[in-house]
């Protein structure tokens, strides 16, 4: 049996999971000047993050996909800090998903 990088295999989800929210933003947000953005009214996902260094759970407000692809989201503790740009490098792995999944209820109908 050939032994696996369970890094690697961490990347690979987190890889596949910017494609897919990529794609839906594209499908689903609003034209911005540089991208296309996504602002979630009621129904903000919750994902897990790091921020300065430690897990938190944060609630979703928005998120953007620019001309080059690269994907930020908007976001607070869901204790109540101040708003902040979250990098999707800072996110745990298959939690994007969760935001992807989001968009596309939001949209379903």
């Amino acid at each position: 049996m050939e032994k696996k990088s369970v890094y690697n295999l961490v990347q690979w989800v987190k890889r596949i999971e910017r494609e897919e929210i990529v794609k839906a933003i594209k499908k689903y947000g609003n034209k911005v000047e540089d991208g296309f953005e996504i602002e979630f009214d009621n129904d903000k996902p919750i994902i897990a993050i790091y921020h300065n260094y430690m897990p938190i759970d944060a609630i979703i407000t928005s998120v953007k996909v620019d001309k080059d692809d690269y994907v930020t989201l908007l976001g607070r503790d869901i204790d109540g800090w101040n708003e902040s740009i979250i990098n999707t490098e800072d996110v745990f792995a298959g939690q994007l998903e969760f935001v992807t999944d989001t968009i596309y209820s939001k949209n379903s109908n």
